[in-house]
């Protein structure tokens, strides 16, 4: 929706190290939303709350966490893009009062398909019914945590999101800190639950309190399903193409059973979450970049189209935006080399700390490295989508999807020696192609743009 650079130009321009540590909290948190925060959640429980549980009870809910948040993020993908991009139309067709409708009833079919769905998966598993119950409910609140997220990347008050979310996780973390010590697992999850409910709630209240008031829901959104069916394939297929290495080890031979069909895989789990970590700086970064002073650029360009100026005056525009696009490019292709080979040459150190066996460090090395190229292959389909180029994002998230699932399953073969190199692969292969595509499609950028236009 190019939504954060209209509230965050403003503190960007005012150039003092305060306003640029919020620019920079608040793009990191906005682009990574609960994942990041969920991380360092259960980072803080394990080192404070979980040592007085028994390990089978702590494993059980530190996977069903990890499932919540996979499942989660991968059947809300198809929803993602196509409400943005409905959302987006609203705003430029001025009409801001279907908003709070949209996010209505987005959280409807949100909790009607996750409350189903959720509870078919929990139905087999061997778990006490009061667990279930708050797993179902945690699946759900983060799930529905992802669709205002949708709402809140153009919101005002990026204070009050970060609020919600420091509050959120902090009494999660407190409830389950105490309720764990009287009930056990199921203290546990449930205290965390509550945390969860109270994001939810306070995200909500922020949707409403920025945008105006409509009244009832409506499910005109749907719609764009039948409009845009490539959005939604893009959004499910990235979606599910973070995840299936993951899944694919959980269900390997090497893969450990915690608790009825809840799998795990140790070191790989660990080393795909560090290594995403090491890259949410960097994209925070772009993200900043990106939304200010590009954004500024990429819309004299289209300007000067729809002003039906020279074809001189259009291609220096297109010549203003790339270059601004290089110079953001380059920055972060320099600050995270630094960051990728700083983790990389200290990894022996780090996972010597984390209590991790020194044996399993080629592993955490090469999930940071394929973890780099897995940023810039972000960064190439937000390009991809700002342009709107929706057959290439389907391609290029499809060519993600299938290339992590099949190097995956031969490194798997491998053997341990080549554990994350499926995933290195799959992302330099598509990023790789990406490019090409991407560099193809601005090079013939004027055609592609008129030649997309009505006839009539």
């Amino acid at each position: 929706m190019a939504g954060i650079g209209f509230r965050l130009r403003e503190m960007a321009q005012r150039k003092t190290f305060a306003e640029w540590l919020k620019l920079y909290t608040y793009s990191a948190v906005i682009f990574s939303g609960p994942w990041l925060i969920s991380i360092m959640g259960l980072a803080a429980l394990s080192l404070f709350a979980m040592p007085s549980m028994q390990d089978r009870e702590v494993h059980v809910f530190t996977v069903t966490i990890v499932y919540v948040y996979c499942f989660s993020l991968i059947a809300t993908g198809a929803l993602q893009l196509v409400v943005t991009r409905y959302v987006s139309d609203q705003f430029y067709m001025r009409n801001p009062d279907s908003v709070v409708p949209t996010f209505v009833g987005a959280l409807v079919v949100t909790v009607l398909f996750q409350t189903v769905t959720g509870a078919l998966a929990l139905f087999f598993a061997d778990l006490s019914f009061l667990y279930k119950m708050t797993a179902l409910g945690l699946y759900v609140t983060v799930s529905v945590v992802w669709v205002e997220m949708l709402f809140l990347s153009a919101a005002k008050d990026y204070s009050g999101i970060v609020l919600a979310f420091a509050l959120g996780y902090l009494t999660s973390f407190l409830l389950s800190q105490l309720l764990s010590a009287f009930f056990g697992l199921d203290g546990l999850a449930m205290g965390f639950l509550v945390g969860q409910v109270l994001l939810m709630v306070l995200l909500m209240h922020r949707v409403f309190a920025e945008y105006r008031f409509g009244h009832g829901f409506d499910f005109e959104f749907l719609t764009y399903f039948k409009i845009y069916p490539s959005l939604a394939i893009a959004g499910l297929a990235y979606n599910t193409a973070i995840w299936i290495d993951k899944i694919l080890f959980w269900y390997s031979g090497s893969g450990s059973v915690i608790h009825s069909y809840f799998r795990t895989h140790f070191p790989y789990d660990s080393a795909m979450f560090i290594a995403y970590v090491t890259i949410l700086p960097t994209l925070a970064i772009f993200l900043l970049r990106i939304e200010t002073d590009f954004y500024l650029r990429y819309k004299n360009y289209y300007g000067t189209i729809l002003q039906k100026a020279p074809l001189a005056l259009i291609l220096q525009r297109k010549a203003e935006m790339l270059d601004v696009l290089r110079q953001a490019l380059g920055t972060v292709l320099i600050w995270q080399g630094a960051v990728t080979t700083g983790i990389f040459l200290l990894m022996p150190f780090l996972v010597s700390l984390m209590g991790i066996d020194p044996a399993d460090t080629p592993v955490f090395r090469v999930a940071v490295i394929g973890a780099f190229f897995h940023g810039g292959l972000l960064i190439l389909l937000i390009l991809i989508l700002y342009f709107d180029f929706r057959g290439s994002a389907v391609f290029v998230s499809l060519l993600f999807l299938t290339s992590n699932a099949v190097f995956t399953l031969i490194t798997l073969r491998l053997g341990p020696a080549f554990y994350g190199f499926g995933y290195l692969g799959a992302c330099l292969l598509t990023l790789v192609a990406g490019l090409l595509i991407f560099r193809n499609r601005i090079r013939n950028l004027e055609y592609l743009t008129f030649m997309r236009q009505p006839v009539g």
